[in-house]
């Protein structure tokens, strides 16, 4: 089946009967004929499927790439926190004394953090912290509801969510993924729940507690 145009920017298809796309007959200027195979309803379907299946691949590669990129931020702004408390207990000769409660870090007083966890913020704990970093920082995901603030404990923590208590001072943090090891602490800390004013109840308890002193 020929088509005859006075125009190569012209083109015209057809679809044969039983689906498949038929042979286009293109003539340009000149009466040179240019002819080409169309795809069969098969063959672009399966064109359809790996272009699907790969961006799938891409799309699953840059979740993980985020998720890895907001733990390294929650590595570096539990560095600066540590430094923070340090230097307030070289200038105090000991850590803030929140009176054996968990508060969440950088949040006034009157308001919570942790979703349904609701941990109380501190006045006395910005009071403290200010002067030694310049901004408290909040974590990546700051809507995250668990683990949207980094917290303050001063008292313990159950390692492993065992009977097994550790008294101290620790930050409580989440990581994008909390499995329930220590692996998942990154090297930052123990995997833990619960304790001393900590979040205790559904997986919101689960936490890093990284200690102090």
């Amino acid at each position: 089946m020929k088509y005859n145009v006075n125009s190569c920017f012209s083109q015209h298809y057809w679809l044969r009967e039983g689906g498949d796309i038929g042979k286009i007959e293109i003539m340009g200027q000149g009466n040179k004929k240019f002819t080409s195979e169309g795809f069969t309803l098969v063959e672009l379907l399966v064109v359809i499927a790996i272009i699907s299946l790969l961006s799938s691949v891409v799309i699953a590669s840059l979740r993980s790439a985020r998720e890895k990129a907001r733990d390294a931020r929650r590595l570096s702004d539990i560095h600066q926190l540590t430094l923070a408390f340090n230097l307030y207990v070289d200038s105090n000769g000991d850590f803030p004394a929140e009176g054996g409660v968990t508060h969440c870090i950088g949040v006034p007083a009157g308001q919570t953090c942790w979703g349904d966890r609701v941990m109380p913020g501190s006045d006395s704990l910005i009071t403290a912290l200010t002067p030694y970093i310049s901004v408290l920082p909040t974590d990546p995901l700051p809507d995250r509801g668990w683990g949207d603030r980094y917290l303050y404990n001063d008292g313990f923590v159950n390692d492993n969510c065992t009977a097994s208590t550790i008294y101290g001072r620790f930050i409580l943090w989440r990581t994008e993924k909390t499995s329930g090891t220590d692996r998942d602490c990154l090297g930052k800390g123990i995997f833990a729940c619960c304790g001393s004013g900590g979040p205790c109840g559904n997986e919101g308890g689960y936490y890093c507690a990284y200690q102090l002193d």
